[in-house]
């Protein structure tokens, strides 16, 4: 029967959903970029902003809310952080920033909350019906690395951000009548161990990032997935393992020097 304790915990909620990578091409100082996308995390909002023309800082904030025509599978969940990264342009600070490759490093932390329930059949009886729910909140820090191109009118990022998931508070139950699914109660007690496992998990999470449009405003798309080190059964929950996001950036420079680097610029520069 232990398949279907390990099916069992499976089914539980997934914890912990991965955010939009925020990917800014900041290239001078005053530079701000606000983007919002929808995807598999639900709603983001993000925000870049250049405190010089090579340390930024991002703002990101994530909430959705799903769940099915009857109300039984929900989901709900929100997610805030900052952090503070570096720019480093891969062909020199004084070359024409119009179109030129950059490699960035952004590192941060944030708290979120999740709450869900999912409802599954017994693989060994279809009339059995379980309900598992869950709730809780964790801290999350963070490390991005980003290579790829900038231009005017298109962006493209590699980043494999490294993400440390620590849950905070947890609470989760199954409920089904254990005695009917011919269940024992050694078995019952191990599904409740797994419950007590490691709180705490390392995510890989490599998601390309294609940006297009105007000078200052762009469509985004994102691809990526979320890879965890330690096996979910050997911690108290699990990850959405799949990113895909799809939304609109807009660029401004609010000291009004303009997001690209005029030739003249590039001339008289030090």
């Amino acid at each position: 029967m232990a398949v279907l304790v390990a099916f069992c915990a499976a089914c539980t909620p997934p914890m912990y959903i991965p955010n939009t990578t925020n990917t800014p091409s900041l290239r001078r100082q005053g530079d701000l970029e606000a983007s919002a996308s929808i995807g598999t995390n639900g709603n983001d909002l993000q925000f870049g902003y250049a405190i010089t023309d090579e340390w930024g800082v991002i703002l990101n904030g994530s909430q959705g809310k799903t769940e099915d025509s009857d109300q039984s599978d929900h989901l709900t969940h929100y997610f805030g952080e900052v952090g503070i990264g570096h720019n480093f342009y891969l062909d020199g600070k004084d070359a024409d920033i119009s179109t030129r490759p950059m490699f960035n490093a952004f590192a941060g932390a944030g708290y979120g909350h999740t709450e869900g329930e999912v409802t599954f059949a017994n693989i060994f009886n279809s009339d059995l019906v379980y309900s598992n729910q869950l709730r809780g909140s964790f801290v999350r820090g963070f490390i991005q690395p980003s290579i790829g191109v900038t231009s005017k009118y298109v962006d493209f990022f590699f980043t494999p951000r490294t993400s440390f998931v620590y849950i905070t508070s947890l609470w989760t139950s199954m409920e089904a009548d254990w005695q009917q699914s011919y269940v024992s109660d050694e078995d019952y007690l191990e599904y409740l161990g797994l419950m007590a496992k490691k709180p705490y998990n390392v995510f890989i999470e490599p998601t390309l990032t294609l940006k297009g449009g105007p000078q200052y405003v762009k469509a985004m798309l994102q691809i990526g997935g979320s890879f965890a080190t330690i096996p979910n059964v050997q911690t108290t929950f699990r990850q959405r393992p799949i990113i895909f996001i799809f939304g609109i950036q807009m660029d401004v420079n609010v000291l009004g020097k303009g997001i690209y680097r005029k030739p003249s610029e590039i001339k008289d520069s030090p």
